[in-house]
């Protein structure tokens, strides 16, 4: 009896020590119920959520435009934030390769933001080949008064700078494509309209024809333009000219701000400012203070009431003097 007794208090024990029975959790704290407070550090670089670029566009159209079918008006203006990785290798991100020697990224800016001569200056004197802008850390301003333009612009908002001068350059790609197909098209109707002219044999000094090798005969002159272009190979239309986005679009850099606006503004709030100093100075003189207590004395005396009698007295007079001028006929 004494050996089950002490087998059933053993095993008892057994339970009440193992990890997973009730005596040996830890006692419940009454803050672990309550929401905790988590402080997040947004990342930086490539991965942070920060916006760089806001765009709005306004348009409008009339009811003659719509009738007609026209274009509508718009325009729009988009403020882009040029961060430091995006120009630069630095230590979290470095993924440009075309670097200068001081380890900025060589992107050239759209055509919208290269420089472009005045009309002046187009006139005067054939422009001169400008250096390459490329964009910088820091703010940029591009508007424009073009839907293509805003809706070109607003689909590379997925790109980044290196992704953009990508498409930049297959853009150009197939635009002088383009241009070489148009200017065969003209050179075969002109071809057409005249025949070519048939290729001469070199000749030695000594007078005699070199025919090493055969000469090609008046078709295959003619059709000799058409191996590249032959039968239905026709390059796609690239889309609107870049030039003509560059004369309704524009790329402004703002480095500092405008000197002449910043002093305008100095000089018109300049009164405000000495008005503001000049009732600095006098509460603290505690001039105002004196002011403000004599007028509470001067207010139960007699001076205020006899004042106002005199003005009112002073404002009939001068009414009835009107009145007796009017009334009284011409001498």
């Amino acid at each position: 009896m004494s050996s089950t007794g002490d087998s059933s208090t053993s095993k008892n024990s057994h339970k009440k020590d193992s990890p997973g029975s009730p005596a040996q959790r830890r006692p419940a704290v009454l803050f672990e119920s309550l929401p905790g407070i988590k402080i997040i550090t947004p990342p930086k670089g490539q991965f942070s959520p920060q916006v760089d670029e806001r765009c709005f566009t306004f348009c409008s159209q009339t009811i003659t435009g719509r009738i007609h079918r026209r274009e509508p008006e718009c325009y729009s203006i988009c403020v882009r934030n040029v961060f430091a990785h995006e120009v630069r290798n630095i230590i979290a991100f470095k993924n440009h390769r075309d670097v200068d020697s001081t380890g900025k990224a060589r992107y050239p800016l759209p055509v919208e933001g290269q420089h472009r001569p005045t009309h002046d200056e187009a006139e005067l004197q054939p422009p001169a080949p400008k250096e390459t802008q490329h964009w910088e850390e820091g703010l940029y301003v591009w508007f424009s008064k073009s839907r293509w333009a805003a809706q070109d612009h607003m689909s590379q908002m997925s790109l980044g700078l290196a992704g953009q001068m990508d498409l930049a350059r297959r853009r150009a790609a197939r635009h002088a494509i383009w241009n070489e197909y148009q200017a065969y098209l003209k050179r075969q109707a002109a071809t057409q309209a005249t025949p070519p002219e048939p290729i001469q044999p070199p000749i030695h000094a000594n007078g005699v024809e070199e025919l090493a090798t055969p000469l090609p005969s008046l078709e295959e002159q003619r059709h000799h333009a058409d191996d590249k272009w032959f039968g239905p190979i026709v390059p796609p239309h690239p889309g609107p000219d870049l030039a003509y986005q560059a004369d309704v679009s524009y790329l402004l850099h703002p480095t500092a701000p405008v000197p002449v606006l910043h002093t305008q503004v100095l000089s018109l709030l300049k009164p405000a400012r000495t008005m503001l100093a000049i009732a600095n100075e006098s509460l603290v003189s505690g001039e105002q203070q004196k002011f403000w207590v004599r007028v509470w004395n001067k207010a139960f005396t007699k001076e205020p009431f006899t004042l106002a009698a005199r003005t009112i007295k002073w404002s009939l007079d001068k009414w009835n003097s009107k009145e007796s001028d009017s009334s009284s006929p011409d001498s």
